[in-house]
């Protein structure tokens, strides 16, 4: 029989590992940052925590997001940070 207290610890970390990552997304590209998501080593860690939420949720919704993060191929910070700007930087008032 598997223990509800380590089951309900087991939840929140995946889900604060996901909420991380998002967290992370929307901010600029640093190497530091790609090194937090573990970026340049397939995002298992955040593929792991994906895979535990979408199994509690009842479904294989999460699996393309899975997917495309398992086969990813991070560029560099350069070129992350030049599609970062043209995503969520808002152009100033004139």
């Amino acid at each position: 029989m598997s223990d509800p207290h380590a089951a309900a610890v087991d939840d929140a970390l995946a889900r604060a590992v996901v909420y991380r990552t998002l967290s992370i997304g929307f901010q600029a590209p640093t190497d530091e940052r790609l090194r937090q998501v573990s970026a340049r080593e397939g995002f298992g860690v955040v593929i792991a925590a994906l895979r535990h939420v979408d199994r509690q949720a009842g479904g294989r919704r999460l699996e393309p997001v899975v997917a495309r993060l398992a086969t990813m191929s991070v560029p560099g910070v350069e070129a992350l940070a030049g599609s970062f700007t043209r995503l969520l930087v808002i152009a100033p008032a004139v």
